[in-house]
């Protein structure tokens, strides 16, 4: 081609890009604007309470428990070094990480299928992250390990295409930030195992030890980040602790609780369906129809990784909808390139890439506008009141605001239910080192250990408050194989050293509002609305005299 005549395309071509850009942040900013205030919810205010801990210099799995990997409480803690415990600070926060994602996933649709493939792969991205049937809205483990698991696997494609030192450098980093994007949830081991579907596919069957050997150098750097993980757990003596929350507690949890029947399970795919399936089918076909043709010799990476990535969401028969987070990227890639190639199958010039742009767009989002437009355009209180049931999640300000104007820097609080996100909120020390009740309720074979561990602290050092949840057995799991020691001990110590202060309550009349000086009578005819039971602790010398009713 005559270089003079390709002079006058390149500021169409910039301009281009940049309108691409513009309308893929426009498509990224704009469902975010009201998401970013929906409440947190109970998993979001454990990780941020651990969190917490760790900028107090307390350890994980030591000093404060959670069942997730360590990864997760220092992505949380990175988080509040720039935000406040906000819902807007956390979700901002989110938005941002994620959008180091969507640049991932643009680089890889462009390595794989060029500029038009990245555009469309972006723009699919940025809608369907956003959605509810991946409750992108929520700062999830899911949500939060795509982007190192994007990272290793378009680093581990550039190894593919390096030779020598730059590729090995290449898989070591792959493999480091794939282990780090299993240290903050398990399942994303699944997605991962595209890098030796990968390697194998780059050396072929006659180099089999060059790619057994390539895998190795990956694993080497998957080892050297779970040594940087594993190491302050190890020396502080809390290996085993370590072990056990991260692993073995979550079997347990999941053989106690159990899972749905087909008709909920079926219930529980629906909105992944909804929001992904179309973008994911369309590119599967696109990219098929591209291998079939023999035009793109790597097409088949993207509806691999699909399938993987689906594996991981399928680790459980509890199939909450976060867990299909781990889709995005490929379908966000399987989108972008097979849509790209669909469209040079219609021979569809690169001039309307923007209209196609917006095609993949409306394609990802349509079922999601047509069957969920409340999702939408409804407050983020109301949404989160749909999406997850009544659980008094909107409250968690009130709540919190009420605890910091009444209680010191310093002072912890007790809550009888799994809301983390209050003493989050609050920014107080939160007196159950198990962040949540369950595992306190439901019977583990360390149930009583757990408890006891918990009353020996609030025996040494009452809580300025103590918060009772009312109606909401799932904050609770409180059930008859549930220990009695701990509930016991705890009756007796707020009948000695503590008075009912207020109850928050959550009324169709009386909206959202603490309300005290109520009479047992009164408290009973509003027990329906009661959300909270607020019993503040008693200065020494009027506990003695003291006498209140039990919670």
């Amino acid at each position: 081609m005559n270089p003079a005549a390709a002079l006058p395309r390149a500021p169409r071509a910039g301009l281009a890009a940049g309108l691409a850009w513009a309308a893929i942040v426009a498509l990224y900013v704009a469902p975010r604007l009201s998401l970013s205030h929906m409440p947190l919810d109970r998993d979001e205010g454990a990780f941020g309470v651990v969190a917490q801990a760790l900028w107090r210099g307390e350890l994980p799995y030591r000093d404060v428990f959670d069942h997730k990997p360590p990864g997760v409480f220092y992505v949380y803690a990175l988080a509040l070094a720039c935000v406040p415990p906000t819902a807007g600070g956390v979700h901002g926060f989110l938005h941002v990480w994620n959008f180091g994602t969507l640049l991932l996933v643009v680089a890889l649709a462009r390595r794989l299928g060029g500029a038009r493939a990245g555009w469309l792969a972006g723009a699919v991205y940025a809608a369907t992250s956003a959605s509810c049937g991946v409750q992108g809205f929520t700062a999830s483990t899911e949500m939060l390990m795509l982007l190192p698991l994007a990272g290793s696997a378009y680093l581990a494609l550039l190894a593919t295409e390096r030779e020598g030192r730059a590729r090995a450098w290449r898989l070591a980093w792959s493999g480091f930030l794939g282990a780090a994007a299993c240290w903050i949830k398990q399942p994303a081991a699944a997605s991962l195992l595209l890098v030796p579907c990968l390697l194998a596919a780059a050396h072929g069957r006659a180099q089999a030890k060059a790619a057994l050997a390539d895998f190795g150098v990956w694993l080497l750097g998957g080892l050297a980040a779970s040594v940087l993980v594993c190491a302050p757990f190890v020396l502080a003596g809390a290996a085993g602790e370590l072990f056990y929350w991260s692993f073995t507690h979550s079997l347990v949890y999941g053989s106690l609780v159990g899972g749905g029947t087909w008709a909920q399970i079926a219930k529980q795919l629906l909105y992944p369906l909804m929001d992904l399936g179309a973008p994911a089918l369309l590119g599967a076909l696109g990219c098929g129809w591209l291998f079939l043709r023999g035009q793109e010799s790597r097409a088949w990476i993207p509806p691999a990784w699909l399938g993987l990535s689906l594996l991981g969401a399928l680790h459980t028969t509890q199939l909450y909808p976060h867990y299909f987070a781990q889709l995005l990227p490929a379908t966000a890639l399987a989108a972008g390139w097979g849509l790209d190639g669909l469209a040079r199958a219609l021979k569809v010039r690169p001039a309307r890439l923007g209209l196609a742009g917006v095609v993949s767009a409306a394609l990802a989002l349509a079922p999601s506008l047509i069957l969920n437009l409340e999702y939408w355009t409804a407050p983020p209180a109301l949404v989160s009141l749909n999406l997850l049931g009544p659980q008094g999640f909107e409250a968690t300000p009130l709540v919190a605001q009420y605890l910091r104007e009444r209680t010191e820097p310093e002072d912890s609080i007790f809550i009888y239910g799994s809301e983390p996100q209050v003493a989050f909120a609050a920014e107080r020390r939160l007196a159950n080192p198990y962040v949540m009740l369950y595992p306190l309720t439901l019977p583990f074979p360390r149930q009583r250990e757990f408890q006891e561990r918990v009353w020996e602290g609030l025996a040494r050092d009452p809580p300025a408050y103590i918060l009772v949840q009312i109606n909401n057995s799932r904050s609770t799991l409180q059930g008859p194989a549930t220990d009695p020691f701990l509930g016991t001990r705890l009756n007796e110590l707020t009948r000695a050293r503590y008075e009912m202060e207020s109850v928050l309550l959550i009324h169709p009349e009386l909206g959202y509002r603490f309300v005290s000086g109520l009479d047992d009578q009164r408290l009973n005819e509003l027990r329906t609305f009661t959300h909270f039971l607020m019993l503040k602790r008693l200065n020494a010398s009027d506990a003695s005299a003291h006498e209140p009713p039990a919670p």
